[in-house]
């Protein structure tokens, strides 16, 4: 009982480590697309509905799927 306590405080501390470092509010930009991008991040983050994100190659795709998968809602 007690590793079992100890191993879901561990998965819980490093979920909320991962949800900080990948939040929509550590993406860089400022511009009207930074800000719909942001916008459809929160609107996908509260989704139950798959999603495919395109881009070309650099253009921070797998960023992206990380801020949608780690989205809290505020």
């Amino acid at each position: 009982v007690e590793e079992s306590a100890r191993l879901r405080a561990q998965t819980l501390r490093i979920r909320r480590e991962a949800a900080g470092r990948y939040s929509v509010d550590r993406l860089t930009g400022s511009g009207p697309s930074m800000q719909r991008i942001r916008a459809q991040i929160e609107v996908a983050g509260v989704s139950k509905a798959r999603l495919s994100i395109v881009g070309p190659v650099g253009s921070g795709r797998s960023r992206i799927a990380r801020a949608v998968h780690y989205f809290r809602p505020q």
